[in-house]
């Protein structure tokens, strides 16, 4: 019975939906003060930090008014003219576990180069790994 139980785990683990990460949440080490500006933004991508294999890469890029009401999201990095990149982690206490969550939103759907170093460089500040990252436009 045990092997069965075993080979069964092992087979559903790679189908699994989320995987809660376990502690609470981290405590980022550059949050920045939040953007000034306001207006439309494209959502360029997501990261979760969950396992979520049913998302596709590319995703319709839809458009935000910033600030965005009643959002508590730290703000890993922004320019004030182009981009910003936020932070929420939900913490679970039942299960004392947490889940991690980093938009990124930017002026243009089809950002620069410059533009695109400096969201990853957001991220890497912050130890999350930007390639891990889905594009959603």
């Amino acid at each position: 019975m045990f092997r069965f139980c075993l080979l069964a785990c092992a087979l559903l683990a790679s189908h699994s939906f989320k995987a809660l990460r376990f502690g609470p949440c981290p405590i980022l080490e550059h949050p920045v003060d939040p953007p000034t500006f306001e207006g439309a933004l494209y959502e360029r991508s997501i990261y979760f930090d969950t396992y979520t294999p049913f998302l596709p890469n590319h995703l319709d890029c839809t458009t935000v008014e910033w600030p965005i009401a009643n959002s508590s999201d730290l703000i890993l990095g922004t320019d004030n003219a182009s981009y910003v990149v936020t932070y929420r982690c939900n913490f679970f206490p039942k299960f004392y576990s947490h889940e991690e969550i980093v938009r990124t939103f930017t002026v243009e759907s089809n950002p620069e180069n410059s533009t695109i170093e400096a969201i990853e460089d957001a991220f890497m500040k912050n130890n999350i790994n930007p390639k891990a990252a889905r594009i959603l436009c």
